[in-house]
C-alpha cells in the first residue's frame, strides 16, 4: 500500500515530527462567523461545511476523497460566503457563493469598498492552491493564490510548521490607504523551535484587492529576509538528513532515561506497525521508581489509563518493566469493578510479563498487542516509497 499522494509532506512530517521544527497544534471545529469592514457597511457571513467529525476529515483527505469528513445528507462541498451592503442599519444581500474553501477560510478581511480577502483552509494553513483568495465587491475571484505564487518555493520551505501547517503570517490588516491590504509575513529563523511569536520577525506583503496585484517589501528589507530564511532552511536540511537516516532505520527501545525519547519510540511504533494510522496514540511511560518526578508520572499514568479513548489506543511502557507490570497490578482491580478500558493497548514487555499483564488485564477485555523490547520494528514498505518521493522532490505538498 502506497502512502496516498493527498496526504503529501504533512503525514511524513507528522511521523517525524520534523523539518521546519513540526509543533503540535489543535483545530476547533469550523463555525459560522462574521466579518466587517471598518465602516460597518459590509458584512461577510461565513459558513463552513458541516463535517462529521475530525477524525474522519482526515482520514479521507488521506483516501483522497472529494468531500473529505463529509455528513450523510448534506451535499455542499465548500464553504458558504453571503455578503450583505448595509446602509442606515438597512442591510440587502449583495452576494452569496461557494468560496473556494472545501471547509472554511480560517479568517477574512472586509474593505470599506466591498473587496474581501480570506485567508488558508481551516486544518492547513498555508498548504493548497487558496492560501489567498480575493473577491470584488459583486462576489466575482479577482484572484486566487497558492504561498508559492507570490513567495519564493524556498522561503515557503523555511517557514516554521506544525503538524497540519505553516507558520507563514500574523494578522492582516487594510492599509491605511484603506483600499489595500497589509499581510505581515513571517521571516522563517534558524532558532524558530525556540522563538514565540513575541519575538518573531514580520515582514509586510501588500495585495491590492481590485486587481491582485502583490507588492513585496522593499529591496533593503526584503534582502535580509530572504537571507534569513536561506540559512533556517540550510540548518532544517541538515535535521532533516539526520532525521530521515533515523527514520529508514530498524527501530529498537532508547538507550536513555529521556522520557521523550520513549514517547517518540512509542509513536515511532505505532506509525510502523499500524495499518491505519491517521493520528497520533496516547502514550504513557513510567519512570524508574527512584527518579525525582516518579510520583507525579504515576499519578498522571494512574489517570491517563482511565480518560476518554480519543485516539483509542494507548501505548504503555516503563524504564523497568517490573514497574509497569506492578502499576499494572495495582490498577487492574478498578478494571473488575468496570472501569471502562482502553480498545487497543500496546505493551512494552518481553513474553513472560506480557502474559502476567495480560491476565490482570483480562476484565479489561482489551486488545492487548506486545511490544517486544528485544526486537527491532522494520520501516513500512509505504512509508519507504513515500521517502524516496520526497527525496526525488515529487511530493506535491511542497
Amino acid at each position: 500500500m502506497r502512502v496516498h499522494a493527498s496526504c503529501g509532506l504533512a503525514l511524513l512530517l507528522a511521523m517525524l515530527q520534523i523539518a521546519a521544527p513540526a509543533r503540535a497544534d489543535s483545530w476547533r471545529a469550523p463555525t459560522t462567523l462574521q466579518y466587517r469592514s471598518a465602516d460597518g457597511t459590509w458584512r461577510l457571513t461565513v459558513e463552513p461545511r458541516a463535517l462529521s467529525d475530525q477524525r474522519t476529515f482526515f482520514r479521507d483527505q488521506l483516501d483522497g476523497k472529494d468531500r473529505p469528513g463529509g455528513v450523510v445528507g448534506d451535499t455542499r462541498t465548500a464553504a458558504i460566503g453571503t455578503m450583505e451592503h448595509c446602509i442606515r442599519d438597512a442591510c440587502k444581500r449583495a452576494w452569496q457563493r461557494n468560496l473556494l474553501n472545501g471547509v472554511a477560510p480560517v479568517n477574512a478581511i472586509v474593505t470599506d469598498s466591498g473587496h474581501v480577502m480570506t485567508f488558508d483552509n481551516w486544518h492547513s494553513m498555508g498548504f493548497g492552491p487558496h492560501a489567498v483568495v480575493l473577491y470584488d465587491p459583486a462576489g466575482s475571484l479577482v484572484a486566487n493564490y497558492a504561498l508559492t505564487d507570490f513567495l519564493p518555493k524556498e522561503y515557503v520551505m523555511a517557514l516554521p510548521r506544525s503538524v497540519s501547517s505553516l507558520h507563514w503570517r500574523s494578522s492582516p490588516r487594510v492599509h491605511e490607504d484603506g483600499v489595500r491590504i497589509v499581510v505581515p509575513v513571517v521571516v522563517p529563523s534558524e532558532a524558530a523551535e525556540e522563538e514565540d511569536d513575541a519575538h518573531t520577525r514580520y515582514v509586510s506583503v501588500i495585495f491590492d484587492p481590485r486587481d491582485g496585484a502583490v507588492a513585496l517589501p522593499a529591496a533593503d528589507v526584503w534582502a535580509p529576509a530572504l537571507q534569513q530564511a536561506a540559512s533556517a532552511l540550510a540548518l532544517q536540511r541538515v535535521v532533516l538528513a539526520g532525521e530521515i537516516e533515523k527514520a529508514l532505520a530498524p527501530l529498537l527501545p532508547p538507550d536513555s532515561i529521556d522520557l521523550t525519547d520513549w514517547h517518540a519510540y512509542l509513536r515511532d511504533a505505532y506509525w510502523r506497525l499500524e495499518e491505519d494510522n491517521t493520528g497520533f496514540p496516547a502514550t504513557l511511560v513510567l519512570p524508574q521508581p527512584a527518579a525525582p518526578d516518579y510520583e507525579k508520572e504515576a499519578k498522571r499514568f494512574r489517570t491517563r489509563l482511565y480518560e476518554t479513548h480519543d485516539p483509542d489506543v494507548i501505548m504503555l511502557a516503563a524504564l523497568s518493566q517490573d514497574t509497569l507490570l506492578d502499576v499494572l497490578r495495582q490498577e487492574a482491580t478498578k478494571f473488575r469493578r468496570g472501569v471502562p478500558a482502553w480498545p487497543r493497548i500496546y505493551l512494552l514487555l518481553d513474553e513472560k510479563r506480557f502474559q502476567q499483564a495480560s491476565v490482570l488485564l483480562a476484565p479489561s477485555r482489551a486488545t492487548l498487542i506486545r511490544l517486544d523490547p528485544t526486537r527491532a520494528i522494520l520501516q513500512r514498505p509505504d512509508y519507504l516509497e513515500a521517502w524516496e518521493d520526497y527525496l526525488q522532490g515529487r511530493p506535491d505538498s511542497q
